[in-house]
């Protein structure tokens, strides 16, 4: 395992990448347990820290390249377009506009719930600032990671008590899959088995590849920049660690518009609250141009920021089919 002690930035992983010279597509990586560490993280970052991380990822490949760098840009996903814009409307939020500056940090840096975990990483994508206090109640025992906030029972959240090393996760031999010498096979679509050619074998005669002499397999080093590509390509494309390690364009074409409304609606309503809104609807144009809805429709909405993505994909059933988790 690579040393915990290198900054985040120069930290890198070995990976193995069996590709298809003729197409000059990714088949397999294989990589150790590090690795699949990190990509099983994904599942549990907050909708908010994505979009952070994916505005963020955007802008350095855009500077980068406009500096000469021909690296390929990540096309920035088409249905994150209104969550950016539910994060830019946090962010332009007044102080008379939420209950104290807490509410904002709570929609733009959200907590991470696997953040102790996550922080034995080799590879952490998340940068939010790590708990290092909880803040309890005196009146209910009920507690937050973050200051000056009012309990659910009125009363102030203010007694402060460190996180010790009683409560953290202790970690030997991989996070969240066992073993410092396991070898995981991760497929272009980031299906990830255990490596073994027994597997390995009938996998790739599944996927058309009786004939092994147009695979080349080479051998690189992967830092916190691809690392953040995959991220990003797994939410638009079927071919993320093609397009993120090798540049190239995937021939299949994704069109991710209107996906998660369409899995929305197709969800059942298994609650009985509801809330009321306004809506103003273009009758030529069959769309809605904005909504009028009370504060509880505007927190649900704001809440979204703070969902794990592998909540997300539980909560719609395997019906977003844009994310390769679905594959």
């Amino acid at each position: 395992m690579a040393s915990q002690s290198q900054p985040q930035e120069t930290k890198t992983l070995p990976i193995k990448i069996l590709f298809d010279k003729q197409t000059n597509k990714v088949v397999a990586v294989e990589a150790t347990n590090d690795f699949v560490d990190t990509l099983f993280s994904f599942l549990s970052l907050p909708l908010g820290t994505i979009t952070r991380l994916v505005a963020a990822t955007t802008t350095t490949t855009a500077t980068s390249s406009s500096d000469g760098n021909n690296d390929q840009q990540p096309p920035e996903p088409p249905f994150l377009n209104s969550i950016n814009n539910l994060y830019q409307s946090v962010q332009n939020l007044s102080p008379n506009d939420v209950w104290n500056p807490v509410c904002k940090q709570m929609l733009l840096r959200p907590r991470n719930p696997c953040e102790a975990l996550c922080s034995k990483l080799v590879l952490n994508v998340d940068d939010t600032e790590p708990a290092t206090k909880v803040y309890v109640c005196a009146s209910c025992d009920k507690f937050t990671t973050f200051p000056n906030l009012v309990c659910t029972c009125g009363k102030p959240v203010r007694e402060p008590k460190n996180l010790d090393s009683e409560g953290s996760v202790e970690v030997k031999g991989g996070v969240f899959v066992k073993g410092t010498e396991s070898s995981f096979l991760v497929f272009d679509d980031l299906k990830i088995v255990p490596s073994s050619f027994v597997s390995f074998m009938p996998l790739l005669v599944q996927m058309g590849y009786s004939d092994l002499t147009q695979l080349e397999e080479i051998t690189q080093n992967i830092g916190m920049q691809e690392i953040l590509k995959i991220l990003m390509y797994t939410l638009t494309s079927r071919e993320p660690l093609t397009n993120a390690i090798l540049g190239s364009d995937s021939k299949k074409k994704d069109n991710p518009q209107n996906l998660f409304a369409s899995a929305v609606r197709a969800r059942a309503n298994i609650g009985d609250s509801k809330m009321d809104v306004k809506v103003v609807r273009s009758k030529s144009q069959n769309k809605i141009i904005f909504a009028e809805a009370n504060a509880d429709f505007v927190d649900f909405i704001f809440s979204l920021l703070t969902i794990p993505l592998g909540s997300i994909v539980k909560l719609l059933g395997g019906e977003w089919s844009i994310f390769c988790w679905m594959c």
